[in-house]
């Protein structure tokens, strides 16, 4: 790519980063914590990012002026043309030429390591020994790429670690070919755009790739579904990707274009398989510098002038080692996230406790359920003090099947189709089904039902036919009622609860008859009951009223019987009826139809003297039995109308006694005057007053004065005796 009309080429192995200046004929290679470069036309210098200097004492004047720069732990290459020098490190202070090397065709890169060389010309790749050596046969000396009788496609790009080498076509294919067993161990060809640009880590079992359409990809020979996982966020102008050479960072890498460089991390396991974790993007220090070096978040680049200058990316500022001590709310909250995403735990925890926020600690503690970190996950709950997931933590943290238990987490992060996937990969689909009907979503139930565990069906049916039933929705519910039933002995209960929903929903339905027929048939009052309200609210009072009576809610069975004029079954089940409204229907409807002694019994039976005392008096004509009535019930307004009956038929005498009875005792007093009965008025109101009753004291001493008028002086004395009027006694 061109930066400030300078043309770069920079690829990676093992830690080493090539970079090609044409304009200021300067070269760097970078093996592990070391950079390689050319100081002049034909010398090297190397660069020590441990000690931070430059190593002066080691100095290589080379031959030619190169074209082509490497180096490995042992050796250094030059090359221009077809032609490269290859030099052996004795030590800072020795570096001498062991070989020297011609190629088919122009050198465009060329890469090292502890024993090989691989030049790259033209689409092929030659892989051939440093240095000749008698423990290896002649065949493993040299071999040339791509393999004759291959349809792999032209060679692109490449890299070799200590162990691989690994290129790319242009046809999507990634090779690996393993130096030690001297064959191709790895091929994947499943990606179908020309790959562009390759970056290994240290290892070579993890390769991030560029392809043609600017997309960036991670591959890994030890992932399974998938084995290639998409770079998220990947900049369009993209030039290279650069991975963490500290052990403790291994799985972060960063990608670059000219302003800025974004850092990602790579989680081998989480609830959805590998993935890539977008982390956060740091700006450039200087426009279009190349950056060679990634440690620790430490960042080394190469600038337009040659020189190497140091960064820190913004995306590592949760480690805390600055001396910084002032930060914001926001700072934390953001350091915490990060610390969390780059999975750097230790530093997350430092974070969490820096704020102490439930909200933060429950998203650092759901982080690590997610990337399946039990043990860490363990401990953050034990610090936010949440024993029960310690416990269940703790339980399964010695389960060795990875599936099974991201399966549990995703069904507790609520992902019911991921945790299917992954119980079904890991060999158990009961979980699966169980976690279906747990969560009550019987349609995929049903359908692992089918495939894994038949005998599930029926109880499935009948879990969602009550689901549907809870709905609303009655006429399905019919259905999986029915499929629920298995006729077995051992699942008698399980049938009489569908024969119970059955009965249930076909009432809800209209099918009155059906319904009514199988809840009668059913053991228990409860279901009875149950069906016979919902015939209540429908007006179905012929089946309602035998439920009813059937479960022996006597009440409601009246009522019901009652509402069809079912005369001979009230009267049978009256005497189970202790609710005086039931019985007071029921008197008002007989007297109504003109059945005035049944009517009066009720009344009776209601606690309604009066209407009783109105029917015997008005209907029935018998004032014997309203007397008695009065007297047994001390009825007030029964007194009342006893009185006035007796005045209409001109016994005042009685009619007296009545008024009396009633508290009436003006209209007594009144009455006892006009018809010269005021011995008898005295003789009730002193039986009234040894029953107890107490009268007003100022009727009493108007009745002692009328009595003291008259010159009744024995009973104006009682009068005023029981007025309490003792003066005048």
């Amino acid at each position: 790519w061109s930066v400030d009309g300078q043309l770069l080429a920079v690829s990676k192995s093992t830690g080493a980063i090539y970079v090609y200046l044409t304009k200021l004929s300067m070269l760097a290679s970078v093996w592990q914590q070391k950079i390689a470069f050319m100081t002049s036309l034909c010398e090297v210098s190397i660069y020590d990012h441990q000690t931070k200097t430059k190593i002066d004492n080691v100095h290589l004047t080379t031959e030619i002026e190169p074209s082509v720069l490497a180096m490995s732990d042992l050796y250094i290459a030059v090359g221009f043309n077809n032609h490269a020098l290859y030099y052996r490190i004795q030590s800072f202070e020795e570096v001498i030429k062991v070989s020297e090397h011609d190629y088919l065709s122009t050198i465009s890169e060329l890469q090292i390591n502890s024993h090989y060389a691989a030049a790259f010309m033209s689409g092929r790749i030659q892989l051939h020994m440093i240095e000749e050596s008698e423990h290896r046969s002649e065949e493993r000396h040299s071999i040339m790429f791509p393999l004759p009788d291959t349809n792999d496609g032209k060679i692109v790009c490449y890299c070799l670690t200590k162990d691989f080498l690994i290129y790319g076509t242009d046809k999507g294919t990634l090779i690996f070919f393993h130096i030690e067993e001297w064959q191709i161990v790895n091929k994947f060809d499943k990606h179908k755009t020309s790959i562009q640009k390759l970056f290994t880590e240290h290892f070579g079992t993890s390769v991030a790739f560029i392809d043609q359409k600017g997309d960036g990809y991670l591959y890994n020979v030890f992932f399974e579904n998938p084995s290639m996982i998409q770079i998220p966020n990947l900049p369009s102008g993209t030039k290279s990707i650069l991975w963490e050479t500290s052990v403790e960072n291994e799985w972060i890498f960063t990608s670059f274009d000219s302003d800025s460089i974004t850092t990602y991390s790579v989680y081998r396991d989480s609830l959805k398989g590998p993935q890539i974790m977008f982390v956060g993007t740091t700006r450039l220090p200087i426009f279009g510098s190349v950056p060679l070096l990634l440690n620790a978040g430490l960042l080394l680049l190469l600038d337009s002038s040659g020189k190497i200058v140091q960064t820190k990316l913004e995306t590592y500022g949760f480690l805390n080692d600055s001396g910084e001590q002032e930060y914001t709310l926001d700072d934390a909250i953001d350091r915490l996230s990060k610390a969390i995403l780059m999975k750097r735990y230790d530093d997350a925890m430092f974070w969490a406790k820096q704020l102490n926020d439930s909200q933060e600690w429950n998203k650092f503690a759901t982080a690590l359920l997610y990337s399946l970190n039990i043990d860490y996950a363990i401990k953050v709950f034990r610090e936010i003090g949440h024993p029960g997931m310690v416990m269940a933590l703790e339980e399964i943290k010695h389960v060795e099947d990875k599936s099974l238990v991201s399966a549990h987490f995703a069904a507790l992060f609520g992902d019911y189709d991921l945790a299917q996937e992954l119980f079904l990969k890991c060999g158990c689909p009961l979980e699966a089904l169980n976690m279906r009907r747990d969560c009550m979503q019987f349609e995929a139930a049903m359908t692992l039902a089918k495939a894994y565990d038949l005998e599930q069906i029926p109880y499935i049916s009948a879990a969602h036919a009550e689901q549907l039933e809870f709905t609303g929705d009655s006429s399905a519910a019919v259905k999986f009622y029915e499929q629920g039933i298995t006729k077995k002995e051992k699942d008698l209960h399980h049938d009489q609860r569908c024969f119970t929903g059955l009965a249930r929903c076909y009432i809800k339905v209209g099918d009155i008859k059906k319904g009514s027929t199988i809840a009668l048939r059913l053991p228990g009052k409860e279901i009875k009951e149950e069906c016979a309200k919902l015939l209540e609210g429908l007006k179905q009072w012929p089946e309602a009223a035998e439920l009813f009576e059937k479960a022996e809610c006597w009440d409601n069975a009246a009522i019901a019987y009652i509402k069809m004029k079912n005369w001979v079954k009230v009267s049978e089940i009256l005497p189970n009826v202790n609710t005086p409204k039931i019985h007071s229907m029921y008197a008002k409807a007989r007297e109504h139809e003109g059945r005035f002694k049944e009517a009066c019994a009720a009344y009776m039976r209601a606690g309604e003297w009066e209407n009783a005392i109105r029917i015997q008096l008005n209907q029935l004509k018998s004032p014997e039995q309203a007397v008695k009535i009065v007297r047994e019930t001390q009825s007030i307004e029964g007194a009342k109308m006893v009185a006035r009956f007796f005045e209409s038929i001109n016994d005042y005498s009685s009619a007296l006694q009545f008024l009396v009875l009633s508290k009436c005792y003006n209209e007594a007093f009144a009455m006892a005057q006009q018809n010269g009965l005021m011995e008898l008025y005295a003789q009730v109101i002193e039986k009234v007053l040894k029953d107890g009753r107490d009268i007003p004291l100022d009727d009493l001493e108007g009745a002692a004065i009328f009595f003291q008028n008259q010159n009744n002086h024995l009973l104006a004395g009682k009068f005023f005796m029981f007025a309490q009027n003792y003066d005048r006694v």
